[in-house]
C-alpha cells in the first residue's frame, strides 16, 4: 500500500461519515477535534464523549433598563422627568443603602412640590449674542 492509496482510503471514509452534531463553526470544530482525538490519539471513547456533548447556549440577558445611578437621576430631573428620577434614586438605594447623596436628593424630590423640583438652568451670560467676526483691519493689526 502506498501513501497515495492511504490518502484515498481516508477520503472515502470521510465521505462515508454522516455529518454529526451541530453545524456551524463550533459544530465543525467539535467534529474536527473528535476526529483528531479518535484517529490521531487513538481514543475512540473520548471522541464519542466530545461528539455527544450538548452545549446549551447561555440564556439571553435580561434587559433591566439603564443602570440606576445618582447621575442618571440628576439627568432625568434636569430634563423634567421627576418620576423617573425618583424611581432611579429608589433603585440606587435598594442596591446601595448607604448612599447619602441619593437619600438627600430623594428626600428633596419627595418633599418639594412638582414645579419646584425641576431646577431651571439659567444662562451664565448673554449667550444669544454672538460677536461679529473680526474685520480685515483688525486681523492685519493683530498680525503686526
Amino acid at each position: 500500500m502506498s501513501l497515495h492509496d492511504d490518502d484515498n482510503e481516508r477520503d472515502e471514509r470521510d465521505a462515508a461519515e454522516p455529518p454529526r452534531g451541530t453545524r456551524g463553526f463550533f459544530g465543525r470544530a467539535r467534529d474536527l477535534l473528535a476526529r483528531v482525538v479518535e484517529r490521531g490519539l487513538h481514543l475512540p471513547d473520548a471522541a464519542e464523549r466530545i461528539r455527544a456533548a450538548v452545549f446549551e447556549p447561555p440564556p439571553p440577558p435580561r434587559n433591566h433598563g439603564p443602570l440606576a445611578t445618582v447621575t442618571l437621576a440628576e439627568i432625568y430631573l434636569a430634563q423634567g422627568h421627576r418620576q423617573k428620577a425618583i424611581a432611579t434614586l429608589e433603585r440606587v438605594l435598594e442596591r446601595e443603602p448607604d448612599r447619602d447623596d441619593a437619600r438627600a436628593l430623594l428626600a428633596r424630590l419627595e418633599g418639594a412640590p412638582e414645579e419646584a423640583a425641576v431646577p431651571m438652568m439659567e444662562p451664565e451670560g448673554d449667550e444669544s449674542r454672538v460677536p461679529p467676526p473680526p474685520s480685515p483691519e483688525e486681523i492685519a493689526s493683530a498680525e503686526a
